[in-house]
């Protein structure tokens, strides 16, 4: 990775030169940035740049990894724990038609996750616990991103890359599901961010969001830890 102090702005992508009181360390690979941080909770954060159907504009994604438990201390109880978690994952969504109103719902792909897993336990609790925290919610309302989606992490990179199609997923995700080789959340903050003079603005806002996220997840994450038997 690349030392912020020991680069020149002009080397930098914009997202690095407007964050980069946040980058400690940076280096890009084709389409995605991986940064190292400092002055924020956050250790580390991937940026990607998807592209938009049918456009040759893009959109900013920004994604974090909040490891819970390694692979070193997976038991019993933590698979319980994973298997707990994973029902509760969500999504942001909107209501309204002139004024939209963010709010947490439970993450679309659980429906069609329990027709394979029948004992998957659906749970509006993390969405509840999230859409509580005024902080949280504050910070969406001001951004407006086009999507967050939290998620259990339920791949390992190279199955990931070796299976392009959601349906050859399936089979893989129902196997990390009933064997979980360790514990991590996967946060993810989308926003199309145009040219201007506010598009420092909205990449800080878009860290402090997700960075957000990480400190509710960990606090709610501890606290289901201590239901699990």
């Amino acid at each position: 990775m690349l030392d912020v102090s020991k680069r020149s702005d002009k080397d930098a992508p914009l997202v690095i030169k407007f964050l980069s009181d946040y980058v400690k360390k940076w280096q890009k690979t084709g389409n995605t940035i991986l940064m190292t941080l400092r002055n924020t909770k956050l250790e580390s954060m991937r940026v990607r740049f998807p592209s938009i159907f049918m456009s040759f504009e893009t959109k900013t994604e920004f994604s974090t990894r909040l490891d819970v438990v390694p692979h070193d201390r997976m038991d019993s109880k933590n698979i319980r724990l994973y298997r707990r978690l994973k029902g509760m994952e969500c999504q942001l969504a909107y209501k309204g038609i002139f004024q939209k109103k963010p709010f947490f719902e439970i993450h679309d792909s659980l429906k069609k996750l329990r027709s394979y897993l029948p004992d998957l336990a659906i749970s509006p609790a993390l969405r509840d616990f999230l859409s509580k925290d005024k902080e949280l919610m504050s910070l969406i309302k001001e951004l407006k991103p086009d999507n967050v989606e939290i998620l259990l992490s339920s791949l390992n990179p190279m199955e990931i890359l070796s299976s392009k199609q959601e349906d050859n997923l399936i089979p893989i995700i129902v196997d990390f599901y009933l064997n979980p080789p360790f514990i991590s959340w996967e946060v993810f903050v989308t926003k199309m961010i145009s040219k201007g003079f506010r598009m420092q603005k909205k990449y800080i806002n878009m860290m402090k969001l997700v960075e957000r996220i990480v400190i509710l997840l960990n606090t709610f994450t501890s606290n289901q830890e201590t239901i699990v038997l």
